[in-house]
């Protein structure tokens, strides 16, 4: 065997890898980080110190004001995307049929698009045919507060507004139903929420 031979033979599995771990979220400067392959447990994933979610308002694409406080009382999933991200339009369809499931038992699902164009972001909305609310981040103050360097990222929060789980990089339907799933059982036992 030759020294390229041998070596094409190492390289190869380290670029399948790579691109695997590249591929996974994205940010507009094609930085590029992996997700994890499942939610962790809620206990885990909550901050050390319980930590009130950044307020915001946006103006969904079918004309409506919504706020975080107009949703106070439901467990909400907020997941930041922008259009120009591959992973998340392929978690999109996954968004759109969690949100299908549980639309009517008490979860908020928000779509809100950031580092992008409001044209994009409806153009996205439409292919994908996202029927839950969806808005633009037009100022980019609603990434700055959630600290937004990489999409997708989703954040699930609390009836009471705490932040309880950050999903970083693309997130599956098994993944998002398990996260509601579980994190819907521990508000149910909540006292405080």
């Amino acid at each position: 065997m030759s020294l390229s031979t041998g070596l094409r033979g190492l390289f190869t599995p380290f670029l399948f890898i790579a691109a695997v771990f590249f591929l996974s979220a994205c940010s507009k400067e094609e930085k590029k980080e992996a997700a994890p392959a499942a939610p962790r447990p809620a206990a885990e994933s909550a901050p050390a110190v319980p930590v009130k979610a950044p307020g915001f308002r946006i103006k969904t694409f079918d004309g409506k004001d919504l706020s975080l406080d107009d949703m106070k009382g439901s467990l909400v999933v907020v997941n930041f995307f922008a259009s120009w991200c591959g992973p998340c339009r392929m978690e999109a369809p996954e968004f759109e049929s969690a949100w299908s499931e549980f639309k009517n038992d008490g979860v908020k699902f928000v779509g809100i698009a950031v580092d992008d164009t409001e044209a994009n972001a409806r153009m996205f909305v439409r292919k994908f045919g996202l029927t839950f609310p969806t808005g633009f981040d037009a100022t980019g103050q609603i990434m700055r507060d959630y600290q937004i360097n990489f999409m997708p990222r989703t954040y699930f929060i609390g009836k009471d507004g705490m932040l309880l789980y950050a999903h970083h990089g693309m997130i599956s339907e098994e993944q998002l139903l398990l996260a509601i799933t579980e994190l819907k059982k521990e508000q149910q036992t909540c006292k405080t929420c």
